[in-house]
Formats: C-alpha cells, structure tokens, sequence
C-alpha cells in the first residue's frame, strides 16, 4: 500500500510540474495522475479498499478547507444575479440533456438522471482554479461562487427527492412528509448554525 501511494506522489509531483510548465491549472494534473494509475493504463493500484479509504479521507478534508473558503455573505453580494444565473443554467442545461440523451435512445428515467447530472458543476475544481489565479474576490469569481452555492443547494434537494422517492418502501404521501421533515430539519440547523457563527463566535 504504502509503495502505491509513494508511486501515486511522484507520479502526481511530476505531472504536476509539467502542467506547472505549461501554465495549466495543477488540477488537470491530478485528474490526469488519477486516470494514469487506473486499471486501463498503469494499473498500480492493488490495494483498493486502502486507497479508497485513503480518497475518502482525502475528500473530506478537501471538503472541509473549500468550506472554510465559502463566504455566505457572497449571496448578499451578488445574491440576484446568482439566483437568476444559476437556475437558468440548472434549467436550460437539463432540458437540452434530456432531448440530447433521449436522442440517443435511452429511457426516459435514464435521461432525466443523465440531465439531472449534466447540470451541475464541481464545486471543487472551480473554486481551486479561482483561488490558483487569486480571482476569489473578483467580480466574476463571486459571481461563480454564487452560482455554485445555488447549484449545491439545488442538487441537495435534487438527491433528497430522487433517495426518497424512488425507495419501494415509501408510499408518494409518505416520501412527501419525509422530505418535508429533512428540509424543515435542516432550515434549523443551518439557522442555529448561522446565529452560532454571527453572535457567539466571535465574541
């Protein structure tokens, strides 16, 4: 395992500097380390629960600095603008997929999974590239962290509805209420969360 790892370092060090050469944003270098270790190329991983628990652990943490980076008061700033943006991107992006997959031949479940996930951009990537070219507090670079935040916020309740509803042990009424008590709860949280974070931490 260890060896792996070790491998997966020089190898993501070294592809790294070359995008580093080629004035490239360092996280097509990871993507690109990520797919050079697979089982279609190299195929050095053998140890895959270890890794993956290793990813996970990795994401999480990487979570949790982007979090830390996210400045709510953003929406504030550029709070209409995201808003419009942001659904209408959600919006029009899915209704193209939809048509663009069922064109291809596939159901129509299929499709609106396939639409649902053509919609959404990766938070992560984008927030590293931004705070790589220093644009966080830029115009533009709020715009897109807005955006992002509406775009988070919509998948939340996208996943919600989809883990809910398409459970056989729910009945429509019964998946209604669910999802209704989830997004009450979690008004909740984050309002005890945001009175925590404005009024007591601080002092």
């Amino acid at each position: 395992m260890f060896i792996e790892l070790s491998l997966i370092i020089v190898l993501a060090t070294a592809i790294s500097l070359v995008m580093k050469a080629l004035k490239q944003p360092l996280v097509v270098g990871y993507i690109a380390t990520g797919v050079l270790v697979g089982p279609y190329f190299l195929n050095v991983l053998h140890s895959k629960d270890d890794i993956e628990l290793f990813s996970k652990i990795g994401i999480s943490i990487l979570l949790f600095i982007v979090g830390l980076g996210l400045n709510p008061n953003i929406i504030k700033e550029v709070g209409k603008t995201s808003l419009v943006v942001g659904i209408g991107q959600v919006l029009l992006t899915s209704f193209a997929g939809y048509y663009l997959v069922r064109f291809f031949g596939y159901s129509h479940t299929a499709s609106i999974y396939v639409a649902i996930a053509l919609t959404f951009s990766s938070t992560i990537i984008i927030l590293k590239l931004l705070a790589d070219r220093s644009d966080t507090s830029k115009l533009y670079g709020k715009i897109a962290i807005g955006i992002l935040l509406i775009q988070d916020l919509i998948a939340t309740i996208v996943l919600l509805m989809i883990t809910i509803f398409s459970s056989t042990d729910h009945a429509v009424g019964a998946a209604w209420i669910e999802l209704g008590d989830l997004i009450i709860k979690g008004i909740l949280i984050v309002a005890v969360l945001y009175f925590i974070s404005k009024y007591i931490l601080p002092t």
